[in-house]
Parts: structure tokens; C-alpha cells; sequence
């Protein structure tokens, strides 16, 4: 059986944290075919890595990883900006400066999480919150 990569390890360490968000909206997941229901507030996430860096001098160190976990949070148009920041909020609480998330023994440490300017499409008013990590392991 092949090894899971590191990023499989990261994405699976966001994803599943976001997965326990209290008010269960449905989540799209990278590369997942999925078809919003008008009216009902969902979220994207996409993992945006940053290039991997030596964490030490040497062949044998450990690397660095570090990057973006985007969650965006799609509200229907014409509820106000509330509901969306409303639910921004919520992903930030999951995501809490220090947080550290494990998979397979590989760890993930949140650095911060923030929300971005909104977006107006015509049926959805799009509140990017944006989490930054880092890890260190072998590759």
C-alpha cells in the first residue's frame, strides 16, 4: 500500500477540522463535483501550498511546509452581510492561532485565520476566510 503524501496528510488534517463545524452547512471539497442549492449558505475549501522550503542544512533534515487553507463561505444574495460573516466566524473558531491538528502522526500548526473582502456574484455574497499553517516532516 503506497504511503499518503504530506499534502494528502495536511488537506486531510484541514478537512476534517472543518468537518466539525457546529452548524453543519454542506462543504465542497476540492476536485468534488457539487451543485449549490439556491438559497441554502455553503462553503469551498481549497488548499493553496505554498513551495516547500529545508528546514535544515543537509540532505537528511526535515522540510518546511507552509500555506493557505481557503474556505469560502458562500451566502444567498439578499440575507446582508451578517449570515456570511456570521458563519466566517464560525470556520475561524475551528482554526485558532497555535491549534495543532494531527493525521497519521504528521502535525499541522495553525499560525492564523482571517476574513477577506467580500465578493457580490448574482445569486451568492462570497466571504473568503483564509487560514494560514505550517508543518515540518520528512518527506
Amino acid at each position: 500500500m503506497p504511503q499518503t503524501s504530506v499534502w494528502n496528510k495536511i488537506l486531510r488534517s484541514l478537512e476534517t477540522q472543518l468537518s466539525t463545524i457546529a452548524s453543519a452547512p454542506p462543504i465542497q471539497s476540492p476536485n468534488v463535483s457539487y451543485k449549490p442549492t439556491k438559497g441554502t449558505t455553503y462553503l469551498r475549501s481549497s488548499l493553496l501550498p505554498a513551495a516547500t522550503t529545508s528546514a535544515a542544512i543537509g540532505l537528511d533534515g526535515n522540510d518546511f511546509y507552509s500555506g493557505v487553507y481557503q474556505v469560502d463561505v458562500f451566502s444567498p444574495r439578499g440575507l446582508g452581510a451578517k449570515t456570511a460573516i456570521d458563519m466566517a466566524d464560525e470556520v475561524i473558531e475551528l482554526f485558532v492561532k497555535g491549534t495543532v491538528l494531527t493525521t497519521d502522526s504528521f502535525r499541522v500548526k495553525i499560525l492564523n485565520g482571517s476574513i477577506q473582502a467580500p465578493l457580490e456574484e448574482p445569486d451568492w455574497y462570497q466571504v473568503p476566510v483564509i487560514v494560514e499553517w505550517f508543518s515540518h516532516g520528512n518527506n
